[in-house]
């Protein structure tokens, strides 16, 4: 149900991911009924009434002329289950964006069996159809993680990253909680306790604030680059808010390779202006000030 984006193939194009139910176990998918069509043809670009469902996750890889192509399948990201929010994190800091989905539902209002149950009960007053959901079986799911294999696939990772905490979890964001700057998650489990899941990666890396101007003192919607680090070129927007019932620290992580890279950080802030750091050092923290940016991309 949720959207995250990314440049997951490090072209400097921005991609991105739309989550939905799709089961990966094929005896559960058998089991479920889909609300896919199928029309005989697509509608007109803009047009919206009939336009066909697509109960799986979808994956939009830019093209950079203003297209995109959906490559899910092809990067094995098709189905992940019943599925909320999409965080795209470089997990490894080897320069390449990973994946972290959180799954599960209260009650499995897919199932064909419990539908089928529910309807030969007949017509159901409507102070009681609350009741129905409660006919339905529960969905407790383990939570997915993806590693990107930098050829445009990601191959699963949850118990190899220790990220497939079974039950019903929704909300996820990022932050730095032991300030050993790399992105720590935090998971909202719904009647449990939150998880929390310490990044243990030890590749080196370079973490940049903003320090914006007011009323954007966190530098919002400003774009960040790092030169030189484990890959020629990363990028990440500055966000806040934009995860399912979520939103994450003001901070951004990016993978600096080795600790002599000879790397530069730029900032294009929103009015315009651009912000350079030179001589940029792994394992640094950076704090960048707008105040300090020049305009029209002169440095």
């Amino acid at each position: 149900m949720g959207v995250d984006f990314a440049d997951v193939n490090r072209d400097g194009l921005d991609d991105f991911i739309v989550l939905d139910m799709l089961s990966a176990d094929h005896v559960r998918r058998m089991a479920q009924f889909s609300e896919t069509e199928s029309p005989s043809r697509p509608n007109g670009f803009g047009i919206s009434p009939g336009r066909a469902q697509v109960a799986r996750n979808t994956l939009f890889l830019n093209r950079g002329d203003g297209t995109f192509s959906e490559i899910a399948f092809f990067s094995h990201l098709e189905a992940t289950e019943w599925s909320w929010c999409p965080v795209f994190l470089d997990v490894d800091l080897d320069g390449y964006e990973d994946l972290l989905i959180t799954t599960g539902y209260s009650f499995d209002t897919q199932d064909l069996d419990a539908d089928q149950r529910i309807n030969a009960l007949g017509p159901w007053p409507r102070e009681r159809v609350p009741f129905k959901l409660l006919m339905y079986p529960p969905l407790p799911l383990p939570n997915k993680a993806f590693r990107n294999e930098h050829d445009l696939t990601f191959r699963e990772a949850s118990h190899e990253w220790g990220f497939d905490f079974k039950g019903v979890s929704q909300g996820m964001c990022l932050c730095d909680l032991d300030n050993d700057g790399d992105l720590d998650v935090v998971v909202n489990n719904l009647n449990g306790a939150a998880g929390l899941y310490r990044n243990e990666s030890h590749a080196p890396r370079v973490a940049v604030r903003l320090k914006g101007q007011a009323p954007n003192t966190q530098g919002i919607g400003a774009r960040i680059w790092l030169y030189g680090g484990a890959v020629p070129m990363q990028s990440q927007e500055m966000i806040c808010g934009g995860r399912y019932l979520s939103g994450d620290d003001a901070m951004r992580v990016f993978a600096a390779g080795s600790l002599t890279n000879a790397m530069r950080i730029e900032v294009r802030w929103r009015n315009g202006k651009r912000s350079v750091v030179n001589g940029v050092k792994a394992n640094r923290i950076y704090e960048i000030d707008e105040a300090g940016g020049e305009a029209n991309g002169k440095h």
